[in-house]
């Protein structure tokens, strides 16, 4: 049986694309990979921790830089990096930001201290019992008072971090610190509940946790702020989000205004 020529060369030239194309993937599959295994990564740590006020949040430490993501009700994401430390607060879903510098950061904080009181850096309700434990495979420290328990990662045991992220954390949480990364904080309450009025004097709280450390390689890009953002007015603006602002103003009008004036 004869096969036309025509349907011999319509096969070939098929073939021949096919070929073509399988080899121009695999020289882009190979360009992906090699400028994946080029880009710059540098060892860090993840905190899954739980704040009293801000809920959940992911935060990850360097050498270098510093990012915390909120991932409760608030969304908004902090990042700061050497050398300059510019702290750089934004929302993905709004994509809003604004900056400040650590300093700034460091006398203000995110929120007022009549929404996040600021204890202090150093714990001060001793006498304490130092004691040290594993958590995740890394070496932490426990001081244990009669009202209070407080446990903490060194720098020097925290991917020697610079001072800079121990500052910034400190600012944003204002939970004590000793210096170091702050792993979980708990106190004896003093007070009751000033929102409900429920009697809470006597009974333990629970004001920072964390649930969780990974050992991981990042990009130092995820300590930038990304492009593409619109400057706000406010650090206000930018961590309550378009609802919380809403809530904020419900709240202002109940106890008053003057409570979490934004800060320029």
């Amino acid at each position: 049986m004869l096969i036309p020529s025509r349907f011999v060369r319509c096969k070939t030239a098929g073939l021949s694309f096919a070929i073509a194309a399988l080899y121009s993937f695999c020289l882009s599959w190979n360009a992906l990979t090699l400028a994946a295994l080029a880009a710059p990564t540098e060892k860090a740590l993840k905190l899954y921790q739980k704040h009293y006020f801000y809920g959940t949040n992911e935060l990850t430490i360097a050498a270098d830089g510093m990012r915390l993501v909120n991932t409760g009700t608030l969304k908004f994401v902090v990042v700061a990096r050497a050398p300059e430390w510019k702290i750089n607060i934004y929302r993905p879903d709004e994509k809003i930001y604004f900056s400040e510098s650590l300093s700034q950061l460091s006398d203000t904080g995110l929120v007022s201290n009549f929404l996040v009181g600021k204890r202090s850096r150093l714990p001060d309700r001793g006498p304490y019992r130092r004691s040290d434990f594993d958590f995740c495979g890394l070496k932490a420290v426990r001081l244990t008072a009669a009202r209070e328990t407080f446990k903490y990662l060194p720098l020097d045991r925290a991917l020697n971090a610079p001072r800079q992220v121990e500052a910034a954390i400190y600012a944003i949480y204002k939970m004590p610190t000793n210096g170091g990364i702050t792993l979980a904080f708990d106190a004896v309450s003093e007070h009751n509940d000033f929102l409900s009025g429920t009697n809470t004097i006597g009974s333990r709280e629970q004001f920072i946790s964390t649930s969780k450390i990974e050992s991981l390689s990042v990009s130092p890009e995820i300590f930038n702020l990304p492009p593409g953002y619109k400057k706000a007015d406010s650090v206000r603006t930018v961590v309550t989000g378009e609802t919380g602002r809403r809530q904020s103003e419900e709240a202002l009008e109940t106890f008053g205004r003057g409570v979490g004036i934004p800060r320029k």
